[in-house]
């Protein structure tokens, strides 16, 4: 398997996620989006498509979740074959007054230059109510309207 900027695929988008989404080693949510998105990223999940704008107002209200120390981010499998980019991943947590979450994740990506030119997502919850991810996009849109 090809390595992304020196890691293995596995390690790399557990990197990814711990620190551009999850603000854990200290990196700004512009920096890590500059780290690990190009600057035309976009992102889809069914219908909707994501900006790296959107994206980043997403990994802003994830690093301020108050239980943000309880959540865990869990990756099984990752692949890299230089172009393209593959990885499973859970995401497990608490989610308020509806109890804990458990999210499947697969993810599909293509690469330029070490950093995620798209991405698509396939998700769907295991365990729990749903979480506020619609919710949050939703008013993401209201607020940035024009």
């Amino acid at each position: 398997m090809a390595e992304i900027n020196g890691l293995s695929a596995k390690q790399w988008w557990e990197n990814l996620l711990h620190e551009m989404v999850m603000g854990l080693t200290g990196l700004s949510t512009a920096d890590a989006l500059d780290k690990y998105l190009t600057p035309d990223f976009w992102r889809q999940d069914g219908p909707r498509v994501i900006t790296r704008d959107m994206l980043g107002h997403h990994c802003d209200w994830v690093r301020n979740l108050p239980d943000l120390d309880q959540i865990e981010v869990i990756v099984r499998h990752a692949s890299f074959d230089g172009e393209y980019f593959a990885a499973d991943h859970v995401v497990k947590g608490p989610n308020g007054d509806k109890g804990d979450y458990e999210l499947e994740v697969l993810t599909f990506a293509k690469m330029e230059d070490g950093r995620v030119a798209w991405l698509k997502e396939l998700y769907w919850l295991v365990k729990g109510e749903g979480t506020s991810w619609d919710q949050e996009f939703d008013t993401y849109r209201s607020e940035t309207a024009d």
